[in-house]
């Protein structure tokens, strides 16, 4: 079961991470101290409208 009150990265199956940009946007980050942290119902919400990698 997993835990919703936690925060998560989001990361794909090539090893990326991803931070917010100043638009609200998904963006690849350069690193993990620069991605961004989300709940996990933020992150299902960021990761459910049409995006077609695949995350992990």
């Amino acid at each position: 079961m997993v835990d919703i009150d936690k925060l998560y990265y989001i990361k794909d199956y090539s090893g990326n991470y991803y931070r917010i940009n100043d638009r609200d946007d998904l963006v690849t980050a350069q690193n993990v101290d620069e991605a961004s942290v989300f709940s996990y119902v933020e992150a299902n919400k960021r990761l459910s409208v049409g995006n077609k990698k695949k995350f992990i």
